[in-house]
């Protein structure tokens, strides 16, 4: 059965004006940009912006040793939604959206050297609901306490709805609002459980789960393995010279895209099923997933020290070495084949390896500055202690979510379809780890489980975004999220 998605593809830098009509653009941009700190470290007192009003931040404890952080951003409007809005990794920290992203700061060139100068953002989510930023699961971000590390996203699932009960309990005016999950990510791999326990009633009663709003979501076993839709993705955005997509070159790499790139009918338009993708794969894809996909044989693994540094769920575990780590550093397997060492989040910019996990390939020493300054914590507020030190992502957080494997997630999106949820996926055009051929087979498939229902599924591809779609396209994913609270049962 043919996928019967809403396919809303923004073609024009100005794009979604054909799905945002009714919504205003925020005006102001903030005026004023404070600086927080400098360029020598964190040692300079920020001047914070005065009366953060809209801001609550807070802890809670979701199991003996184990409190999460959120930070709270309040909504005007009346009657405002309530979005519950979770970063990847795993083990990335949602304190990243709050300056970079959808949240009510932006920090000016965050990945650029230099001082960092922090303003209102004019497209900030809280003009269009409440908005709480969550730093799960444990020990990530400012999350903090001496419980052990999760192994599982089922555990990460009954923290978060822990989580949910007190938030409710501790905030009744929003209690029954509508409820939005919204995150980026691997984030859609912790929604989709989430989603499975609110349908299952574990979060509490009284829920309205309204919606689920999911950036460049990665989504574990159904996700279409990047290599094997890298291929299409080289030649369509021209990463590899046209000749290198012409059949009949000589060299193995090039026939081998060629042939990948052409035999899958509707690459370039439209939705194609999973079983019209892989009836159309030739043994050409076969052998160039053979070639550039990390074997079982060659994955090295990573004892970690038998020492306090690390906790105890890793010490002295032989753990297999990411595969991230092989495909995208200027001597992986990528570089090998088509000769450059891309940036998996965002192709447009360069790749510098960070050497540990993930290869962020993004330099994020303003950030951590900012997070780590003892006045931008006293700012925030919530009892953040002084020597808890924030990091972008946390491995020990992320290695240790990876012992298990992830439960399939397309069925959780499904059942909510079914169950009258409306779910929009949103993709970023220049995002190579969930490119926009990876995220056509990604719909395919929570399509083909949720049968009728699969109209309330809608599938966005952003041009001129990346992997962050928040801090590459502020306006666009403030109009999307408009459009889709409008939307919302």
């Amino acid at each position: 059965m043919r996928a019967r998605t809403a396919i809303l593809t923004a073609v024009a830098a100005a794009g979604l004006a054909h799905v945002t009509s009714g919504v205003t653009p925020p005006s102001g941009g903030g005026g004023t940009a404070p600086a927080f700190g400098a360029a020598g470290g964190s040692s300079a007192t920020p001047a914070v912006p005065a009366g953060p009003s809209n801001l609550e931040a807070g802890y809670t404890t979701v199991a003996p040793g184990a409190h999460l952080f959120h930070v709270l951003a309040r909504s005007q409007r009346p009657g405002a939604p309530l979005v519950v809005y979770v970063a990847g990794g795993p083990g990335a920290s949602s304190m990243t959206p709050v300056f970079v992203g959808n949240g009510p700061w932006r920090l000016r060139a965050p990945f650029r050297p230099g001082r960092a100068e922090v303003s209102r953002n004019p497209w900030s989510w809280t003009r269009l609901a409440n908005v709480v930023y969550l730093d799960q699961p444990r020990h990530t971000g400012f999350s903090t306490g001496r419980a052990r590390y999760l192994t599982s996203v089922r555990a990460a699932g009954r923290d978060f709805s822990t989580w949910l009960r007190a938030f409710r309990r501790d905030h009744p005016q929003l209690a029954r609002r509508k409820l939005i999950l919204a995150g980026e990510s691997f984030a859609g791999t912790y929604i989709s459980e989430f989603t499975r326990r609110i349908l299952d009633g574990d979060a509490g009663r009284g829920l309205r789960l309204a919606g689920l709003f999911l950036e460049a979501p990665s989504l574990g076993d159904t996700q279409a393995a990047p290599a094997r839709a890298q291929p299409d993705y080289l030649c369509a955005r021209r990463l590899v010279s046209p000749a290198n997509c012409t059949a009949g070159t000589a060299g193995g790499i090039r026939t081998l895209l060629h042939a990948c790139a052409t035999t899958i009918p509707g690459a370039t338009a439209g939705t194609a099923t999973l079983r019209q993708v892989e009836h159309a794969r030739s043994m050409a894809c076969r052998r160039y997933r053979a070639q550039v996909t990390t074997r079982p044989s060659r994955t090295r693994t990573r004892p970690f020290p038998d020492t306090r540094r690390f906790p105890p769920e890793l010490r002295a575990t032989p753990v297999p070495e990411p595969l991230d780590m092989r495909l995208f550093p200027r001597s992986g397997e990528v570089r090998r084949h088509v000769g450059f060492s891309p940036n998996p989040y965002d192709t447009r910019r360069p790749c510098r390896p960070s050497g540990g996990f993930p290869p962020w390939c993004y330099r994020d020493g303003k950030l951590t500055r900012l997070l780590n300054a003892p006045a931008t914590k006293a700012w925030i507020g919530g009892g953040i202690r002084p020597a808890r030190r924030w990091r972008f992502a946390d491995f020990r957080v992320s290695v240790t979510l990876s012992f298990k494997s992830r439960p399939p997630s397309n069925r959780n999106y499904a059942r909510a379809l079914r169950r009258g949820v409306p779910v929009l996926l949103a993709f970023g055009a220049h995002d190579w780890d969930i490119n926009p051929f990876a995220a056509r087979h990604l719909v395919a498939a929570i399509a083909a489980d949720a049968g009728p229902s699969a109209r309330r599924l809608t599938h966005v591809e952003l041009p001129g975004a990346g992997h962050m779609l928040g801090l590459d396209r502020p306006r666009s994913t403030y109009r999307l999220m408009a459009r889709f609270l409008d939307g919302a049962r």
